[in-house]
């Protein structure tokens, strides 16, 4: 482009950040100065949105007063309270929100939010309590949302139910992320049959809603119901997410009979979701068994990963086991680990036709070819051993 006002650098700027290549859209910001373009509020407010550290916020903040930046702009003031609460400096947010000419319900929002992560929920509640006493804002979703959430921590029963009637007053209990912070707000609080109760009065359901259920249930030992809900939650087409799965991938691999947590992770399998780092850890712990002829119960957990269908290595193995299925006559050439599992080996050779042949070695290389397990084993002693046995 021969000509590049600030409008087409925010939109590179926005279209970096966008795609999380945060230092390139930060080397952008500081190249559009040296053509003396000067950044705009939006500018400033995409920059201060995904700033790594606080030191970089602080330089962006320099930066504004060394621009000569309007501080009385409410989308400069609400970019810098969300940055500061960010990364936890509450004293700094708090400046800027005071300093503020005109501030909104984005304003409050965002400093009652960051009080409450940070762990000052007392202070959060007060502002809330301040909000509504002392001006005309009304507190949005996102507000009871936020103050649900101190309720839930605190595990403030009292004190949830009125912001609970509250958010029915303000018309947000259709609202499916709030309904779901009101039931896991009674869930914490040990209110089982309130967070029942509005589920119940729930027209819409979402994967949000149902997965504060699902988790709900779990938590009290209601395995069976979470398991009822999930399945009718398929039934009205709401596809799961990894927490759903994981929720009750969880609880099957200790209160549900095997045959849940088979299906299950065949489910997962399904969806896409077996490489999926929180599933798969519970994947683990899945309360699937095996049966081999000859040996005792196996659980998912007691065998080798590779050979389980979430696995990558997973699909090498399933030739020749389906080979074996379709070809009754066949045999397998088994490493015996020095010939010391005969016991396991005849039970299991009345099953399926086992030809044993010890740790595999070539004679025609200088070292054997051989698993971990023989690094430190001796060649001649493996060649002595498969030369004792009959062709």
């Amino acid at each position: 482009m021969p000509e590049r006002d600030v409008v087409s650098w925010n939109s590179i700027i926005s279209g970096y950040s966008s795609s999380g290549l945060h230092n390139c859209a930060l080397h952008l910001f500081s190249k559009m100065q040296t053509f003396n373009v000067i950044p705009s509020e939006y500018t400033y407010s995409i920059v201060l949105s995904f700033v790594q550290s606080l030191h970089h916020g602080m330089e962006i903040h320099c930066n504004m007063i060394r621009n000569g930046v309007n501080f009385s702009s409410v989308i400069i003031g609400n970019s810098l309270i969300s940055m500061y609460s960010n990364h936890g400096f509450m004293n700094y947010a708090f400046d800027v929100f005071i300093s503020m000419e005109q501030i909104d319900i984005i304003s409050w929002n965002t400093l009652i939010a960051g009080f409450s992560k940070s762990g000052h929920k007392e202070i959060a509640y007060n502002l809330f309590n301040t909000m509504r006493t002392t001006t005309n804002y009304l507190p949005d979703a996102f507000t009871i949302s936020s103050i649900l959430t101190i309720c839930s921590t605190i595990q403030d029963l009292s004190t949830g139910k009125q912001i609970f009637s509250l958010s029915i007053k303000l018309g947000f209990i259709s609202n499916t992320i709030l309904s779901s912070a009101i039931i896991d707000m009674f869930s914490n609080c040990k209110s089982i049959h309130d967070s029942i109760r509005v589920f119940e009065e729930i027209d819409t359901w979402d994967s949000s809603v149902c997965n504060s259920m699902i988790s709900t249930l779990v938590k009290h030992k209601l395995e069976e119901n979470a398991m009822d809900i999930f399945t009718l939650s398929l039934k009205r087409n709401i596809k799961p997410t990894e927490f759903t799965l994981s929720c009750l991938v969880s609880c099957s691999s200790l209160f549900l009979p095997p045959v849940h947590g088979t299906q299950l992770h065949c489910l997962v399998i399904k969806l896409g979701f077996e490489f999926d780092s929180i599933v798969s850890s519970s994947l683990s712990n899945i309360g699937g068994t095996m049966k081999i002829p000859g040996l005792p119960l196996l659980r998912y957990s007691e065998i080798p990963s590779f050979l389980l269908p979430t696995d990558a290595l997973a699909a090498v193995f399933q030739e020749p086991i389906t080979n074996l299925e379709k070809h009754p006559n066949s045999f397998v050439l088994l490493n015996t680990f020095d010939g010391l599992e005969e016991e396991s080996i005849e039970s299991i050779h009345r099953h399926i036709n086992i030809f044993s042949v010890g740790p595999l070695v070539s004679r025609e290389t200088e070292e054997p070819f051989k698993c971990d397990s023989f690094q430190d084993s001796d060649r001649e002693t493996y060649l002595r051993w498969l030369d004792s046995k009959p062709e």
